[in-house]
């Protein structure tokens, strides 16, 4: 008879092969298909003939700005969010079961929910509408969830470690916390940094309904304007001729997603913290 633990590990190799071999074969594609429309002219210029030709320069810089704001919020978000469920597991047990409970179905919740979500409350209780500050607001509240559940297990083994050494040296629990938990957690919060980001540029339901589709510079934050992942699937989807450009783009995004997610794969594969 096959061994059990042989055949997981089976189940794991095929299933890393198919992975990687997706991965290939979706990058020789995108390379094969984009890689002739990529030139300087693409990342500088602005779009034109509605999305057809030109470049995609604002749509890079819309992405960065609302991206980044996003992410920002939604690791500070996920970071406090973690700190409770860690430091009151033992304190407020409902409190931290609730917030582990809301990130396990904001994990779950579709982003094509969180768009509408989104757009109900910042776009209309709120009274920001199809704007740069609805989306990065939106996506904030969507990659939280991401952040927090990324983050608790290392600061749980990292409070585990340095709490009875902390509390003997007489050592306050905010600095506990900041000197010797969240230090001891760098490895951890740059994956989850590098994770959160990712997520948040190849995110294109959840700003497509709420920063909105326009191919144009953000001028502030009521204005709407495509990220990269939005403009994407305008192209490929409700533009006529506009597919090669979709394609030139999503090879643009396959390689930030890579830039992305290739360091926090090595980070996490590199072994435990290092205070």
């Amino acid at each position: 008879m096959i061994r059990l633990d042989c055949l997981l590990g089976l189940i794991q190799r095929t299933a890393l092969w198919v992975i990687v071999s997706a991965m290939i074969y979706i990058a020789g594609w995108l390379t094969w298909n984009g890689a002739g429309r990529l030139g300087l002219e693409f990342f500088l210029a602005s779009p034109r003939a509605a999305g057809t030709a030109g470049g995609i320069a604002p749509i890079l810089i819309n992405t960065f700005a609302i991206v980044g704001v996003g992410a920002g919020v939604a690791l500070v978000l996920g970071v406090a969010t973690a700190i409770v469920i860690v430091a009151g597991a033992s304190r407020w047990r409902r409190l931290t079961d609730a917030l582990s409970l809301i990130c396990e179905v904001g994990l779950a919740m579709p982003r094509l929910l969180w768009g509408l979500v989104g757009s109900a409350l910042f776009g209309g209780v709120l009274g920001l509408g199809f704007s740069a500050a609805c989306g990065a607001a939106t996506l904030a509240l969507a990659l939280a969830p991401i952040a927090a559940t990324s983050l608790a297990p290392g600061l749980r083994a990292a409070y585990a470690d340095a709490a009875d050494t902390g509390r003997t040296l007489g050592m306050s629990e905010a600095s506990l916390w900041l000197r010797c938990v969240l230090s001891g957690c760098r490895q951890t919060i740059a994956i989850t940094v590098l994770m959160t980001v990712g997520r948040g540029v190849g995110d294109a339901a959840a700003l497509y309904l709420t920063a909105g589709a326009v191919l144009r510079l953000i001028g502030g934050p009521s204005e709407s304007g495509a990220t990269l992942a939005v403009y994407i699937y305008q192209t490929a989807t409700s533009i006529a001729g506009g597919f090669d450009q979709a394609l030139a783009a999503a090879l643009v995004l396959f390689i930030l997603t890579l830039i992305l997610q290739l360091p926090a794969l090595v980070l996490m594969r590199g072994g435990k913290e290092t205070p």
